[in-house]
């Protein structure tokens, strides 16, 4: 193994990116292969969205690798990774709860602006305008794809 390479794979960045894209392979190989199976259109088969998220995750991995190859080079393998919050980590999960039992409750648009307010509170944005907007915008978007054009019941 060249000294490159084993530069390459001490990045933790590297290392990551590579079970992202075994996993993407994996999920892309069941979604060719499902597809495979029925009779169907791409429009209308259930392995469609699987496929999707399966490219997705392969361009992420493959742009997390390249990251981590650049800041190889730059001698980032050896910074320190920074300490895991845990109190946001737990808030994050308990926000996301009291999110899934409220739904029912407070109906789709209202209860997804609150919980993407709150998020974005906790990941520390105080411009009260972006996360306003950010917030709205996102839900109504969400709501009009799922909703109005696929005909998802949303909560």
């Amino acid at each position: 193994m060249s000294n490159r390479l084993k530069t390459c794979l001490r990045v933790p960045a590297v290392r990551e990116s590579i079970l992202c894209c075994i996993l993407a392979l994996s999920l892309l190989a069941y979604a060719l292969a499902g597809h495979r199976q029925i009779s169907l259109p791409w429009k209308l088969s259930p392995y469609l969205f699987p496929l999707l998220v399966s490219l997705f995750l392969l361009l992420l991995s493959i742009s997390l690798c390249a990251e981590g190859v650049r800041t190889g080079r730059d001698g980032g393998a050896c910074r320190p990774s920074p300490k895991t919050e845990w109190k946001k980590v737990f808030a994050t999960l308990a926000i996301c709860l009291a999110y899934y039992f409220a739904m029912p409750h407070t109906g789709f648009i209202p209860g997804t602006v609150v919980f993407l307010v709150l998020l974005f509170l906790l990941l520390g944005e105080r411009r009260p305008l972006l996360v306003g907007i950010l917030s709205v915008s996102t839900s109504v978007v969400i709501y009009y794809l799922f909703h109005v054009l696929l005909h998802v019941m949303l909560p």
